[in-house]
């Protein structure tokens, strides 16, 4: 079922493959990801890629990237 529960399960995953590839996590490589992807049927990818650009202007709004991860402080 396409809904926000997908998206963001979808979003989770994406995460985290790019993570463990070493690459940098942004907007654009997950839109690359998703656009690429044999597994996704063409609603599920214009579901995602339209809900991908909505969180896109949402975080530009905002001036936040919400998609920023730091390494934790370790003294």
């Amino acid at each position: 079922m396409l809904d926000e529960a997908f998206f963001h399960s979808a979003l989770g995953a994406c995460v985290i493959q790019l993570s463990s590839l070493g690459e940098d996590v942004s907007f654009r490589k997950i839109r690359e990801l998703w656009g690429a992807s044999e597994f996704l049927s063409n609603s599920e990818r214009e579901f995602l890629l339209l809900e991908l650009t909505k969180l896109e202007a949402k975080a530009f709004e905002s001036n936040y990237n919400i998609l920023t991860f730091k390494k934790p402080f370790v003294k």
